[in-house]
């Protein structure tokens, strides 16, 4: 059975938090099915309804992006760059 994507996040959290020395990151940045996977997995647990839009996952702001593999989670306190 495949891992829930939001305890695959929660265990990177406490790994980044265990290297930063409790710090929690700013940003979480992943793939685009999978932050939308984390996104309502982390709605339903918290019991809203379909209409609620989130974008933050215990005060982390989830990015999504095009070249973060499926499987890959990237934590981070700085902002991404962007293309231009």
């Amino acid at each position: 059975m495949e891992k829930h994507v939001l305890s695959r996040v929660r265990e990177q959290i406490r790994k980044y938090e265990d290297e930063h020395h409790g710090e929690k990151p700013l940003y979480i940045i992943m793939a685009n099915d999978e932050a939308d996977k984390l996104m309502e997995q982390w709605k339903a647990e918290k019991g809203h309804d379909d209409h609620v839009v989130v974008t933050e996952f215990n005060g982390s702001k989830v990015l999504k992006h095009p070249d973060v593999k499926p499987g890959e989670i990237r934590l981070t306190n700085e902002m991404p760059e962007t293309g231009s």
